[in-house]
């Protein structure tokens, strides 16, 4: 591992955004429902997490916009990760995870993981979350709120101060690892727009 985080900038246009929200409303082929927790099916704790959540298969989409904003997702973390990560990330990504906030109902999301970096206890799996990219469509103008939070496995917050500016602003990425602890701030204002890919690869050894 090599980095613990990556911002990169500009990964989108202003228009690329707004036609990636039109074409995430629009898509038939999944729809809005209340974010739950932990992977697959999930479970339903407010306690944890408040948002809506429509999850897009890339096999399944309705919307070729999508199709391209896959690869283009693609193309950034692969360079991305022979640069700043190095990890196995052979598995791919196959599908998007929108995550809606709303200042209706103050969305947040409190710390958790995407992926364990240690899987003793738990069931074995050919293929985990080994990194996690965040692209924010929403305009930061219009809404207050929201901001994300990494921590490593000490607690402490990675996330340099300098970066900050960079965090949440429209078309730009936050890559990092799967099993670092994050969690992102409740909406007060306006409401927010994000997307997750999750990069999969061979468990750590």
């Amino acid at each position: 591992m090599i980095s613990e985080y990556l911002i990169i900038s500009n990964v989108l246009t202003e228009e690329e955004c707004v036609d990636s929200i039109t074409s995430i409303e629009l898509d038939r082929s999944a729809e809005f429902l209340d974010g739950k927790v932990g992977e697959g099916s999930g479970d339903l704790d407010h306690d944890i997490r408040s948002t809506k959540t429509k999850f897009i298969h890339r096999g399944r989409t309705t919307r070729p916009q999508l199709v391209e904003l896959f690869r283009k997702i693609d193309a950034q973390v692969q360079e991305a990760n022979i640069l700043h990560f190095d990890v196995d990330i052979s598995g791919g990504c196959y599908d998007l995870q929108t995550a809606l906030y709303l200042s209706d109902d103050k969305d947040y999301y409190s710390t958790h993981v995407d992926s364990e970096l240690f899987w003793y206890n738990l069931p074995p799996k050919p293929y985990i979350r080994k990194l996690s990219c965040i692209l924010y469509l929403s305009d930061d103008k219009n809404y207050t709120g929201g901001d994300i939070s990494l921590l490593n496995m000490y607690g402490e917050e990675v996330i340099r101060d300098e970066d900050r500016e960079f965090l949440n602003k429209r078309g730009n990425i936050l890559i990092f690892p799967s099993f670092l602890r994050h969690s992102v701030t409740p909406v007060t204002t306006g409401q927010r727009m994000s997307v997750v890919f999750w990069y999969m690869g061979r468990p750590w050894r």
